[in-house]
């Protein structure tokens, strides 16, 4: 597994998406910022349809808690990828967990990609109603 950090890019890139096969999404549960920004770097990977996961930080910082857990799993839930809360602080396992669930994606979304080549994400519910407008 090789890792990149883009910590302090302002727009992701094509070339880091390409690089990469899986992404781990990290964001601070004591700064709002970083969840407005995970929201929109997660839009932008979902639309690049490679796999991620939602990692929220600084769960030994409770007392300054900006973020909630069940925005959190909201937005896990809407984009089907798994959530973790850890810390730096914390044990083994708890850090461990989100990298091994990064791994298991990418291993499953290359395996699907050379069992189908030329697969492409689904095409979302706008796309869908822009050719229900053209029928006569």
């Amino acid at each position: 597994m090789n890792l990149m950090d883009t910590a302090g890019k302002d727009v992701p890139t094509e070339s880091a998406t390409e690089w990469g096969q899986g992404f781990m999404l990290l964001l601070s549960l004591t700064c709002r910022a970083s969840l407005e920004r995970a929201i929109f770097l997660g839009s932008w990977l979902q639309a690049q349809g490679k796999p991620f996961v939602l990692v929220a930080t600084k769960t030994d910082l409770m007392h300054d808690r900006q973020v909630s857990a069940l925005e959190l799993q909201q937005l896990s839930h809407k984009w089907q990828v798994p959530f973790f809360e850890t810390s730096a602080t914390g044990d083994y396992e708890d850090v461990a967990r989100p990298f091994a669930a990064v791994w298991r994606g990418t291993r499953t979304w290359c395996d699907r990609k050379a069992l189908f080549p030329s697969i492409t994400t689904p095409p979302s519910p706008d796309e869908y109603r822009k050719y229900k407008t053209r029928q006569m």
